[in-house]
């Protein structure tokens, strides 16, 4: 389903996942400012905003398929980094 502009864009958004308080939603998407490739962003819900996560989660490669535990302290990622 499309989210509207302050998720969805012309590219691809891909790989959802909302933190188990319903508040934050993590997406990857190739249609935003990014670093390159696919980019994981964080929409806050109660705000309204995206948010790229920057660096080290995001690079010049596919960075996707973000998620956290429910404590948020222990993260997950998809990259097609060399080496990681």
């Amino acid at each position: 389903q499309n989210l509207g502009s302050k998720v969805n864009t012309e590219g691809e958004e891909n790989f959802p996942f909302v933190t188990e308080d319903n508040k934050t939603l993590y997406f990857a998407s190739s249609g935003r400012q990014g670093f390159g490739g696919l980019d994981v962003f964080a929409y806050d819900m109660t705000k309204g905003e995206s948010t790229n996560l920057g660096k080290p989660i995001n690079s010049e490669k596919d960075d996707f398929a973000f998620s956290l535990n429910a404590e948020k302290n222990i993260g997950f990622l998809s990259t097609n980094r060399s080496g990681v």
